[in-house]
């Protein structure tokens, strides 16, 4: 087992139209259109489906909390460099993270570190009959509840020896 570095954040602190833009620009270079983005050696793929404001749907779901309307979140936007770390060090068995599979297809990364979930779900392509991971979405964890719900899957999957 290895134990990478800390993964880059972007400088952004706030949610004007540059620092979306900005944000945007660097999802569509390291996520979206990275063929070489991988976890577990199946591909990573997002929906390329354009949202109200012609960003892909998936970025939304990255940069964006969910209160009735989707609201701009700077402490996401400024994380998106650490979803392609994190899936290149899952690769390598890093020490920093915690795959929790409760529900075969799902996946939930955990940097424990930062406190950072990414969320995939395994899909076969109905054209090519090839499986990958769909990214639905990744966020900061922040919310005291949603850690003891991470820690008490983490124990359980320990507990039943599977990851």
């Amino acid at each position: 087992m290895v134990n990478c570095d800390r993964p880059s954040k972007l400088d952004i602190n706030d949610v004007r139209a540059e620092s979306v833009n900005e944000a945007y620009k660097v999802y569509k270079k390291e996520i979206s259109d990275n063929p070489s983005l991988t976890f577990r050696n199946l591909p990573v793929k997002v929906s390329k489906q354009l949202d109200y404001n012609l960003k892909e749907q998936t970025f939304e779901h990255i940069v964006s909390r969910d209160m009735k309307a989707r609201l701009y979140d700077s402490n996401r936007l400024n994380k998106i460099p650490w979803i392609s770390h994190i899936l290149s060090c899952c690769n390598t068995n890093c020490t920093n993270y915690v795959v929790l599979n409760d529900r075969k297809k799902e996946y939930v990364i955990w940097c424990k570190n930062e406190n950072y979930v990414i969320v995939l779900e395994q899909r076969t392509d109905k054209i090519t009959r090839r499986d990958y991971f769909y990214l639905k979405t990744a966020y900061p964890v922040i919310y005291p509840d949603k850690l003891k719900q991470l820690q008490k899957k983490e124990k359980k999957q320990n507990e039943n020896g599977r990851n």
